[in-house]
């Protein structure tokens, strides 16, 4: 089992992912960027020290989803940004020591980090064959997680997980309804519903059975189509 901490950070992660939109609002290149931090957790970012050349930066893409940078050397940067300034990547300017007066051991063996923090926007500040490499830090692999889990090579994997993340986002809305109901109707009329049995082929199924059928199966079946009506709308 998870610790909850890391469980819920998880959770809101898959949120917004299931949202259709991501970590951001930007849609058209949520697809490369979580493409980069699934490919980051799985099966490229075995040596967390490393960091990857711009070139490897597009093949890690193009490992999970189709992605063509040459056809569009803006696209990639803005990639590359957008997980930047989000936070998901840790970036390094490789230095020339020859070039500077400053001795080699003092260079942290010529790579200088980025501090976001420090730094206003730059629309190319990644572009071209520049002198920097990239490595998805702990928050990005958190969201390469996620993504390895809910986009699963093993298809019983994949249900499991995405079952497992959507079912505890909609038992929370049920708890909600669930307050709300008790709220606003008096607690006779709950009472009685309670109460009620169904009758099927000679089989009486009580209301704990059928509050388990809704909880379990129902209530995520409909949770999942008012998302996606929701999704629909918004597109």
């Amino acid at each position: 089992m998870e610790f909850p901490s890391r469980f819920l950070k998880k959770l809101e992660i898959y949120q917004q992912i299931r949202k259709g939109e991501g970590i951001s609002r930007y849609k058209h290149l949520w697809k490369y960027e979580a493409a980069f931090l699934q490919y980051s957790y799985g099966g490229g970012h075995q040596h967390l020290s490393n960091f990857v050349s711009r070139s490897n930066f597009k093949k890690w893409i193009e490992y999970v989803t189709p992605f063509d940078p040459k056809t569009d050397e803006k696209k990639l940067n803005n990639v590359i940004a957008n997980l930047f300034w989000r936070g998901y990547i840790d970036v390094v300017e490789r230095i020339n020591y020859k070039k500077t007066n400053i001795p080699f051991s003092q260079l942290k063996l010529g790579q200088k980090l980025l501090n976001r923090k420090e730094m206003a926007y730059v629309s190319n500040l990644f572009g071209g064959e520049s002198n920097f490499d990239y490595r998805a830090n702990q928050e990005g692999l958190l969201v390469g997680e996620v993504l390895n889990e809910i986009n699963n090579k093993n298809p019983l994997s994949q249900i499991i997980n995405k079952y497992k993340y959507n079912w505890v986002l909609d038992s929370i809305w049920l708890l909600v309804f669930y307050g709300l109901f008790k709220f606003i109707f008096p607690e006779n009329i709950f009472r009685d519903i309670e109460k009620i049995h169904f009758g099927f082929s000679g089989l009486n199924l009580n209301y704990p059975i059928l509050a388990l059928i809704f909880i379990f199966l129902v209530w995520p079946l409909i949770s999942f189509i008012i998302r996606r009506v929701l999704i629909s709308i918004e597109k």
